[in-house]
């Protein structure tokens, strides 16, 4: 129902901006207000201005308004108006374009108007939409700078490096939590680790499923532990990271050579249970540096 009110505002907010800049761009125009303004010696500059300025600022908020709330995620409304000024300036850049295009080949455009309109709508249609998705992408980029520096291509990651970053980020939002301090959101992590963004994501939607963590419903959200950290053991954890999987492996039998893996797998976690088991993530806070140290 929520998404349903949403759509329908978004498309009948959107239009309905667009009729008031061209209603306010034509009481502009009416005799009284023109009469009014030539009176005054800078009137025409006003009347230019106002022309100009009015049907940019409204065009922004309908595409604005739309950038905010028909996407199926969170969008800060100033990243909406961002990608929404980014749009309509495109968007006037785009019909300036055509504009010229035809008054220049208008000649050559009437003799082959038959071929050429088909053509045209399907390029503008084309050209629209990817005018909105650039604006779309703007408005993303605003909100989520971080992914500015990722790239399109997935980052794949050796396994120890998977485990260091999981365990990097748990740190940071149970230290957080200890010195009671706002927790961490995903970009705020992302600044300081320096670790790209992506990987943040993976190690926090890790954290996620074997309920460690949890989400708020803060814009944007922000992540705290679940349960009593302070006495958690930190290869408690470690082992829950490293048994949580989507798709288990279901293995009827084992051949003796993956037997004997498993065997040898089970001594080393012994081993580490044994001389690390008990060390808690208190124990790994860095030291508080000394102002007198070089």
């Amino acid at each position: 129902a929520n998404r349903i009110s949403e759509y329908l505002f978004a498309l009948i907010g959107s239009p309905l901006l667009i009729l008031i800049s061209v209603g306010m761009a034509s009481a502009v125009n009416t005799s009284f207000v023109v009469e009014y303004l030539d009176s005054l010696s800078f009137g025409a500059w006003i009347l230019q201005f106002i022309g100009f300025l009015m049907p940019l600022v409204f065009m922004s908020l309908a595409f604005a308004f739309a950038y905010r709330f028909i996407p199926n995620t969170r969008v800060q409304f100033s990243s909406a108006i961002i990608g929404g000024i980014v749009t309509t300036i495109a968007w006037k850049l785009l019909g300036w374009v055509f504009s010229n295009f035809l008054v220049a080949n208008s000649a050559n455009a009437v003799i082959y108007a038959a071929f050429f309109a088909l053509i045209l709508l399907m390029l503008l249609l084309y050209l629209g939409w990817f005018v909105l998705l650039i604006g779309s992408s703007v408005a993303f980029y605003h909100q989520h700078p971080s992914r500015t520096r990722n790239g399109r291509k997935p980052l794949r990651l050796a396994l120890r490096d998977q485990e260091e970053v999981t365990l990097t980020v748990a740190a940071l939002i149970v230290q957080r939590f200890l010195d009671r301090q706002p927790p961490w959101s995903i970009d705020e992590i992302v600044d300081h680790t320096g670790i790209n963004s992506q990987i943040v994501e993976v190690a926090l939607s890790t954290l996620e499923r074997i309920r460690f963590i949890a989400a708020t419903a803060n814009d944007p959200s922000r992540y705290l532990p679940i349960g009593d950290v302070s006495t958690l053991p930190v290869q408690q954890l470690r082992q829950r990271i490293r048994r949580m999987a989507p798709d288990p492996l279901t293995i009827r039998s084992r051949c003796p050579q993956q037997q004997a893996i498993a065997n040898w797998l089970e001594r080393v976690d012994t081993t580490v249970e044994q001389q690390l088991g008990e060390t808690r993530f208190a124990d790994l806070a860095p030291p508080e540096r000394n102002d007198t140290d070089t």
